[in-house]
Order: structure tokens, then sequence, then C-alpha cells
């Protein structure tokens, strides 16, 4: 018998003696008691998984080009990537929030909590550097006080950091 078959035959032991300790621990006579070891237990290998996934030198090359488009939005290699990994696109949409509200002219708009999830597939903001972000479930009040849904467009410049244009166009 080699190492490695005794390796695994201890290992399955060990794994099947913890099940059944476990087992014991919860539907034995004193389930508190299964409290006081799995609440520790468990801490300590959550912990053991963050530390181990968080260790220097340890990235992949995606990882380190998601990292480069996560601060500089001209190296990003797609729009996908640069929507998902670009650190400032929850500043756009939050300052597209803001400007998409004040075209509410009867009444507060309604948008959803995470607005403008969307964006024009067809631009190239890598080039351009501006992006256009659009929202499908906003609703403006209009002038009779019904809710009217309405589409709304916001082009933000990825350079100037600011709301270059917002339009509303009711469904």
């Amino acid at each position: 018998m080699d190492w490695s078959a005794i390796f695994i035959l201890i290992f399955w032991g060990s794994c099947g003696s913890l099940v059944s300790s476990v087992v014991y621990l919860i539907f034995g006579p004193d389930p508190l008691r299964a409290a006081k070891w799995l609440v520790p237990i468990g801490l300590s290998i959550g912990l053991g998984a963050w530390l181990s996934s968080s260790e220097p030198g340890m990235s992949s090359a995606a990882e380190e080009e998601s990292a480069t488009c996560r601060d500089n939005y001209t190296v990003c290699a797609s729009q996908d990537q640069l929507v998902e990994t670009y650190k400032r696109m929850n500043e756009a949409r939050s300052d597209c929030k803001r400007e998409a509200q004040k075209l509410a002219r009867y009444g507060d708009a309604q948008l959803p909590s995470l607005p403008f999830l969307s964006y024009l597939p067809a631009e190239s903001p890598i080039d351009t550097g501006r992006i256009s972000l659009v929202e499908n479930e906003a609703r403006y009040q209009n002038g009779f006080g019904a809710m009217q849904h309405t589409i709304v467009t916001c082009i933000y410049d990825l350079d100037a950091r600011d709301v270059v244009e917002v339009a509303a166009v009711a469904k």
C-alpha cells in the first residue's frame, strides 16, 4: 500500500468521525453543547478561508487586468468590463439619479433603489470618455397626477465625472 492510499484512508476516516461527532452534538442529549463547539469551529474555518483567499501574490492575470480597469477606464477591454469593474460607476449612477430627479415637474420622480443598471451597448465609452446609462423603470407624475412609466437616458462624462445630459421619454 502506497502513501497516497494511506492518506486517503486517514482523510475519509477523519471526515467520517467528524460528521458523526457533529451529528451526536446536534442530536445528542445536550444540544446547547453543540453551539459551544460548532460556533468557534465555524468561525475558525471562515477565518482560515478568508485569510487564504487574501494572500498576497496569489492573484491571476485576469484579476490584475480587472484591478487596472477598476482604477482607469481607458484600459478596460470592453464596455461590459467597464460597467462591471470601474470603481466610479456607482458615482455615475448616483449623479444620474440626482439629475433625473430634477426633471420631475409635477411631483417626485420614482426611481429604483439601484438605478441606471443598463447602458447603450453600441457606444464606445473607452474611446469617447462618455457613457449613456439607461433606466427603464422610472416613473414620473404627469399633469393629471398619475404616475407615468418613463425611460430615462443619462450621458455621463467619465473624465470630468459629471452628467452631460439627462432625457426622459414616456413609454
